[in-house]
């Protein structure tokens, strides 16, 4: 089986190639169109697909650390990696060179450098300085090299376009089941097993903790159903995001999740991914510990339904151990 090449900055490679433009952040559905099309254009043309995208997002530039990420950069690996086996994945700082070259200069940039046979790019796409280029500019310069430029149509989820945006807010306001539907798979989270406070623990449920890049988005506070997965395991898991409130509150929410049937102890210090697949309630302050722990119970016994109760079935394949970027 053949295997993603992975490239960082602009070298060329010594071959023609049908190119896919984007930032790509999420691999949601209208991405994966574009990478779609892409995709079986060249294979026609027999040729590698080669996705060109950035880091960090031209939106970190202007928010700062205000702005999260749907995938980080070595999530955005994963996921191109399950659904593109044999592309080749590259990434190109984005920084004040490239946030002030204007369209043409950029225009020139793509062909000189990258040599595409074919450009593909989702129809809201924008380059250059102020984002002034658009799809119609793109197209009408490259046409001039015979590069072909293919703008593939939004994606829309019941009338609503799918977009990296629209989810961020769906998640921030705890509506995951809409944001899985437009990702088209579970949104998850990866990170490493820590030692905790052990506060799961005297309550009867311990919980294996993963601390996430801070510039990743987590979902609103509440609790969860989903999948823990590992290097060698995958399994059910109780999904806790919050601050921990009947236990006197944390200044920044945690992500930890109760895995039944497996020893938290054994974990630490191995990497994770957390699926969220359904949400099953708000973050609640309970009067005291034992109406916490009698909660717990009541989420564990719902647990099962809930994720049989889910209708998503695309579960990129994540293998967390081997994921050297974060």
């Amino acid at each position: 089986m053949k295997r993603m090449t992975l490239l960082k900055g602009t070298h060329t490679v010594d071959t023609r190639t049908v190119l896919a433009l984007g930032f790509f952040d999420g691999i949601h559905r209208g991405h994966r169109a574009v990478l779609d099309t892409a995709e079986k254009h060249a294979r026609l043309m027999e040729c590698p697909l080669q996705v060109l995208t950035f880091y960090p997002h031209p939106q970190h530039l202007v928010n700062g650390s205000d702005f999260r990420y749907l995938t980080t950069y070595g999530e955005k690996f994963l996921i191109l990696r399950s659904f593109y086996t044999d592309c080749i994945l590259r990434f190109i700082r984005f920084e004040k060179t490239l946030r002030d070259m204007n369209p043409e200069k950029f225009i020139g940039f793509l062909s000189s450098r990258f040599q595409p046979e074919a450009v593909y790019i989702g129809e809201n796409f924008r380059f250059g300085y102020r984002a002034r280029g658009d799809a119609a500019l793109l197209r009408n310069s490259l046409t001039k090299e015979n590069i072909s430029v293919e703008v593939v149509a939004t994606v829309r989820e019941e009338g609503e376009a799918v977009s990296s945006s629209r989810i961020r807010s769906l998640l921030t306001r705890g509506k995951l089941e809409e944001a899985n539907a437009f990702l088209g798979y579970p949104y998850s989270i990866h990170g490493v097993v820590r030692k905790g406070q052990k506060l799961g623990s005297t309550l009867g449920f311990p919980t294996a903790n993963i601390y996430p890049s801070s510039r990743k988005l987590l979902p609103g506070p509440g609790v969860y159903a989903g999948y823990a997965r590992g290097k060698d395991f995958s399994c059910p898991a109780l999904v806790y995001v919050g601050t921990r409130p009947t236990l006197g509150g944390i200044a920044y929410p945690v992500t930890e999740a109760y895995l039944p049937g497996l020893k938290q102890e054994n974990l630490y210090g191995k990497r994770m991914c957390f699926s969220f697949v359904a949400f099953m309630r708000e973050e609640v302050k309970f009067s005291s510990l034992e109406e916490l722990r009698k909660q717990i119970s009541c989420d564990l016994g719902a647990l099962e339904p809930y994720l049989q109760q889910s209708s998503l079935m695309i579960h990129y394949n994540s293998n967390v151990e081997k994921m050297g970027v974060s």
